[in-house]
């Protein structure tokens, strides 16, 4: 019996006895302040701290000094912590993955880089301004009601499974992107976010009530039409749209069908801008071939109708070729912000050898390169030749040493009068300088070189 007395007596001393590593001597000294240690030796009696509810290391009341602390090592210790403050000391890292019972959290004015809360699902305040956070994540932390992180780094915030929160400060960041798709609305109601979110690189918040939160004064920050801080953004997001068109698709142009229409069509994006839907417009481009793409419409509706004699016009505009790939794009605008099409490009093959066979009908005698017109030229000048049978031809600009400026390859071209423009540039886009070129038409049984002057 004594025995057992004795046992007990040992372990539950042992128990008492217990400490805690505190190596930073600044939150040590705090505890002594705050009446939880004694002796300032790197270490705290356990059970002196297990049952604290409420930590607060912000700036003294008095002396408006920071405690200094820079190692929160022992913090650990703190099972039953609900409050911390640690406002405007030098802490660098922050490991509170065993205060699991946290409610508020300020650990605002430190040197943090970095902040995990994932495991301080409790929380309902945490504010974290004026580190250098450079991300965030909050999406365990659904209880939390107020969420204060400006004067970082983020370059995106997501608050989309935050659906208590009430209140949202992110001003003085580097934000890109803001998902505030948590059911919430934002607004001047009783029941609306306040939100702050000035200074930062944002052109749209995603939310899932454009409508309402387009129609309504955000607080703390502006509306849809305000200017505040330099900057003015939309409250609605252009969101995905997809190709309703198919991938690809092929048509045959001939003299009879030239009022036939290629149609392009696409679904509505989702938001709705600001107002209403005429907000959105949709910008088509088109590339031809390897040129570049060039923006061809500009419309607030989802479907674009091309006729085939648009399309022999422009598509084969200075080309001798019978047949041509056009790719098109179609990219939302709403103000600053734009969304490019889900999906590839859409795919058009172009076939105008039934219409050549018709429209030629006399043929060349014999080859021949023209005089190209006009001459001298600036920027862009025409150049003719002749065909008298179906040819692989190579078209190239020469500059007076010799070298090859620009070159135009066509397989199997038509028999025929043909042409082909040149904008004074080289085969990589870029712009040419004035003076004397040389421009030669190649086929198998034929060569021939003539000279043009660019002026600027």
């Amino acid at each position: 019996m004594k025995k057992v007395a004795i046992l007990l007596f040992i372990t539950s001393s042992f128990v008492f006895a217990q400490k805690t590593y505190v190596p930073d001597d600044k939150f040590e000294q705090a505890l002594i302040d705050l009446g939880y240690d004694t002796t300032l030796d790197d270490s705290v009696l356990t059970a002196n701290i297990s049952g604290v509810t409420s930590l607060n290391f912000a700036i003294t009341a008095i002396k408006k000094r920071s405690h200094g602390i820079s190692d929160l090592t022992g913090i650990e210790a703190f099972v039953a912590l609900e409050e911390l403050n640690l406002w405007n000391n030098v802490l660098t890292s922050l490991d509170l993955s065993n205060n699991t019972a946290l409610t508020r959290l300020v650990c605002r004015s430190n040197s943090l880089t970095s902040l995990d809360v994932s495991k301080n699902t409790a929380l309902v305040e945490l504010n974290c301004a004026g580190n250098q956070l450079t991300s965030l994540d909050v999406s365990k932390n659904t209880a939390l009601e107020y969420l204060y992180c400006y004067y970082n780094q983020l370059t995106s915030l997501d608050v989309s499974k935050n659906t208590a929160l009430t209140s949202l400060s992110c001003s003085f960041n580097q934000l890109t992107s803001l998902n505030m798709k948590n059911g919430l609305k934002i607004g001047a109601g009783v029941n609306d976010i306040f939100l702050s979110a000035i200074e930062n690189s944002l052109t749209c918040i995603e939310t899932l009530d454009p409508v309402y939160a387009d129609t309504n004064r955000v607080v703390g920050v502006f509306g849809t039409s305000t200017t505040d801080g330099g900057v003015t953004f939309s409250l609605s997001c252009v969101e995905a749209f997809e190709w309703v068109s198919s991938a690809s698709d092929t048509i045959n142009i001939t003299q009879s069908n030239l009022t036939d229409t290629y149609n392009l069509q696409w679904t509505e994006s989702p938001a709705i801008g600001i107002g209403d839907r005429d907000s959105i417009h949709y910008l088509v481009y088109a590339k031809i071939g390897a040129y570049p793409a060039e923006e061809i419409d500009d419309t607030t509706v989802t479907a674009l109708s091309i006729t085939y004699q648009e399309i022999l016009e422009n598509v084969f505009e200075g080309s001798p070729v019978n047949g041509a790939t056009v790719k098109f794009q179609v990219v939302a605008k709403n103000g600053g912000y734009s969304k490019d099409v889900t999906g590839d490009d859409r795919v058009l093959y172009v076939n105008r050898y039934d219409y050549l066979s018709v429209e030629n009908q006399s043929i060349p005698t014999e080859f021949a390169l023209h005089e190209n017109y006009p001459n001298p030229f600036n920027p862009t000048t025409t150049l003719r030749f002749d065909l008298p049978e179906v040819s692989d031809v190579t078209v190239t600009i020469f500059n007076m040493l010799g070298q090859k400026v620009r070159t135009f390859n066509y397989q199997n071209t038509s028999a025929g009068y043909h042409s082909v423009k040149w904008n004074a540039t080289n085969d990589y886009g870029d712009p040419v300088g004035a003076g004397v070129y040389l421009y030669q038409l190649q086929t198998k049984d034929f060569v021939k070189t003539r000279k043009m002057v660019l002026l600027k």
